[in-house]
């Protein structure tokens, strides 16, 4: 008797580990989603606003938990969108397009 009520015991646990782990990957499906949708629409907004269609995200720009950021001489910069992190930027009197974007390799040598 104990082993059959262990057994189902183990079984319950084992289910229940099973949803949580779906439940996990599909959190993490949705937040992988929404970053690059987000990402997508940040580099859209870029290109528009500065008209530029070739334009890249710079590397150093970051999204997590809803935001993008970038870390300039020590000081970090956060904003929900494109527009917010360029007038952040703009304010401490550096060029946003200088950081946001990727900069072109100069090949002539």
């Amino acid at each position: 008797m104990y082993q059959k009520v262990k057994e189902a015991n183990d079984k319950n646990i084992s289910d229940n580990d099973k949803k949580s782990k779906e439940t996990e990957a599909e959190n993490q499906q949705k937040a992988d989603d929404e970053a690059k949708q987000a990402k997508a629409t940040f580099l859209a907004d870029m290109r528009e606003i500065w008209e530029d269609d070739e334009l890249q995200i710079s590397d150093k720009v970051q999204y997590k938990d809803g935001k993008f950021s970038i870390r300039i001489q020590g000081e970090v910069y956060e904003a929900t969108s494109f527009k917010g992190l360029v007038k952040k930027i703009e304010k401490d009197d550096l060029d946003p397009k200088k950081y946001l974007a990727k900069q072109k390799v100069d090949t002539k040598a």
